[in-house]
């Protein structure tokens, strides 16, 4: 498979080399096969090809089904996930464009990050059915991508939370929210970290109506929010939960 892979990158890039080469050779008056093999030098160097690296080559594009009677509750459950973008060494993500094989690769993260010495997810409580996650298409046709949003809701407004949300509303983030099923679905990446927003916060007026913070994290990307399949390390001061991972 790698090998096919291979030879389809190579015959595209040849390719689009050839019609480079022939056209400025029409123009300037120079000879095809030099032209050619100086373009690929160059190409090779610089990088100029557009098609070099970014070539799309899912090959197992499969049916799209849903089994009638099958669960599919929604929400998220209580307990997330967040880190600060600043803190992480190598910044795990879905397969690339120009190396996935199936599509449901393009939307799966299969490695944890790996995070400075000392480092690690942190918990992060969100209330019951006020929590949900949402990818919307953005942008014009030939420049589609995706905008991810997580809200969540803290039920407390103490000085620990409202100083939390003071120290994190300028920086960038990643956070990972578990859903009914049991996916875990991360916003934010290493070119577009995730950016805390539309905070509303309420003491509520009376007795019966429902205290705390409502805030969003954004971010842009090339996918919806991707699903992560490993095993996430929660950072060792951090363990209030009886468990080292999520």
């Amino acid at each position: 498979m790698k090998r096919s892979l291979f030879l389809i990158r190579l015959l595209a890039v040849l390719t689009v080399n050839a019609l480079l080469a022939v056209g400025i050779a029409a123009i300037l008056g120079f000879n095809p096969l030099i032209t050619f093999l100086v373009v690929c030098v160059v190409n090779e160097l610089l990088g100029f090809v557009p098609l070099r690296g970014r070539l799309v080559v899912v090959t197992n594009f499969t049916s799209i089904l849903h089994t009638e009677g099958s669960p599919n509750m929604g929400g998220l459950q209580s307990r997330a996930l967040y880190c600060l973008h600043q803190e992480v060494d190598v910044h795990a993500a879905p397969t690339p464009y120009a190396d996935a094989t199936t599509v449901a690769s393009l939307a799966t993260v299969t490695t944890d990050h790996t995070f400075l010495s000392g480092k690690g997810w942190k918990h992060f409580y969100s209330t019951e059915d006020a929590s949900f996650q949402e990818n919307t298409a953005q942008g014009e046709i030939d420049g589609m991508s995706f905008h991810q949003k997580l809200t969540l809701y803290h039920p407390l407004m103490g000085a620990t939370f409202m100083g939390w949300l003071s120290a994190m509303i300028n920086r960038g983030v990643y956070f990972v929210a578990k859903d009914i099923e049991g996916l875990k679905r991360m916003v934010g990446s290493k070119g577009r970290p995730g950016r805390i927003k539309v905070v509303t916060g309420t003491t509520g007026g009376v007795a019966a109506d429902r205290k705390g913070s409502a805030f969003e994290v954004h971010s842009d990307s090339n996918y919806p929010a991707p699903i992560v399949t490993a095993a996430l390390v929660i950072e060792s001061d951090d363990v209030d939960s009886g468990s080292t991972t999520f």
